[in-house]
């Protein structure tokens, strides 16, 4: 059988597993700087390993597979790309790609053609429309652990002393991976600029990254979203007079917490579905 697991590294990975024997017979992926997100099964089969970089990726076992991925990626730089379904004999594929500029299209490709024709957008009404790029950065958190973040800033507007949000992300076992968010293009669309930390205790970096935030809430975990916002005013993007906090559950919690731990910092902050009684909280769990 396959199994996930740490072992002695830091980055979670898949491998092959006795359990008659109850021992690792075989490692099958592991990334050198990312934790394996999911595993792709066809027919009860390993067929391919995902994770999450700059925005999630995709390693297919089977060459065919794994070469049309890479004439997918090559036709489409910089989206996220990926097969939702296929028919048995794999000549006919619905392939859906998106970005943080593209909420989402589908395409329907065929062997026979070797094209891939278009069957339809998720919001067509965003056709044509410019959006804004968002760029995955880095920056110091006061105890010099890299915070990667993404970042957002509005079009037609020098990015200088722009009014800021801070969207941290719920979870908090969890992490933004670059695919499109409607809420971030909205703020963007109203001339905000946009942050969305992965704050230490996401996921994905590994499991000293992860580590890192237990114990943190409202301490160490708070101190990396408040070193973000430091990060953008001390470069003159943003105007520390204009500076919200918005998220959903753990976010929410964070929104919260900002509004009276950081008052001088934050002009408003919103709480959608937050966390606010962590004893009860735990009592649910």
């Amino acid at each position: 059988g396959h199994v996930l697991s740490y072992r002695d590294r830091d980055q979670l990975g898949v491998y092959e597993y006795d359990y008659g024997r109850e021992e690792f017979t075989a490692t099958v992926f592991v990334h050198d700087r990312f934790d394996v997100d999911d595993v792709v099964l066809r027919d009860g089969r390993l067929q391919g390993v995902t994770w999450i970089e700059e925005r999630p990726r995709v390693q297919w076992f089977d060459p065919p597979r794994a070469g049309f991925q890479a004439e997918l990626e090559q036709a489409l730089p910089g989206s996220i790309t990926a097969v939702v379904s296929e028919s048995r004999d794999r000549n006919v594929r619905l392939v859906q790609t998106e970005s943080p500029t593209d909420p989402g299209t589908f395409y329907v490709y065929t062997d026979a053609s070797g094209k891939m024709a278009p069957l339809g957008r998720i919001n067509s009404a965003l056709a044509g429309k410019p959006l804004a790029p968002t760029r995955y950065v880095s920056y110091p958190a006061r105890d010099g652990l890299p915070i990667p973040a993404y970042l957002t800033l509005p079009l037609g507007r020098p990015p200088q002393g722009l009014p800021l949000v801070v969207m941290p992300h719920g979870g908090p076992f969890a992490r933004d991976a670059g695919d499109y968010d409607f809420v971030t293009q909205y703020l963007a669309n109203r001339g905000y600029a946009v942050l969305q930390p992965n704050f230490r205790g996401s996921k994905g970096y590994g499991r000293r990254f992860e580590a890192r935030g237990y114990g943190e809430w409202g301490k160490a975990m708070q101190d990396d979203l408040d070193d973000g916002v430091k990060w953008l005013v001390a470069s003159g993007q943003a105007d520390p007079a204009r500076v919200c906090m918005v998220g959903w559950s753990y976010g929410g919690y964070a929104a919260q917490v900002a509004s009276f731990r950081n008052p001088d910092l934050y002009r408003c902050a919103v709480s959608i579905a937050g966390i606010s009684d962590l004893a009860a909280l735990l009592r649910y769990d």
